[in-house]
């Protein structure tokens, strides 16, 4: 299993989805159209870890987890959910990818205004630093 499809399975099997009512968790970007309030996860960057002998089998990569809301109140609970599933996690993520630890690097709020209803979408994006093995 991929790291991305790993961290799907933590955050959707994670008490985060009972704040969302389902397991609106999507990579990248959601579908058009979906209801909010929703996460999505991005990967920023990978970084394979070196030595000069032989590859240790670690790599260090940053995640991109955004919750979105048309309420503040909620998108920064759901951000605060978030938090709480990743970190300072070790273990076996999604039970199936070994991670050594996961750091919280990050988290700032931005929100946007839709051109036609006029309502405001809020989003809190949240970087995690990820160390695990290959």
């Amino acid at each position: 299993m991929k790291l991305g499809e790993a961290l799907y399975k933590q955050l959707s099997t994670a008490t985060l989805t009972t704040q969302l009512g389902s397991t609106a968790i999507y990579p990248v970007i959601a579908p058009q159209g979906k209801a909010l309030p929703y996460v999505t996860y991005s990967q920023i960057s990978e970084t394979r870890i070196h030595a000069m002998t032989a590859d240790p089998g670690i790599q260090q990569t940053r995640y991109q987890i955004s919750s979105w809301s048309s309420d503040y109140a909620q998108v920064k609970l759901l951000g605060d959910k978030v938090r709480a599933v990743l970190q300072d996690f070790s273990g076996s993520l999604g039970g199936s990818v070994g991670v050594q630890r996961i750091f919280f690097d990050n988290e700032v709020d931005l929100s946007e205004i839709d051109s036609q209803t006029k309502r405001p979408t809020y989003q809190i994006a949240q970087d995690y630093i990820i160390w695990y093995s290959t």
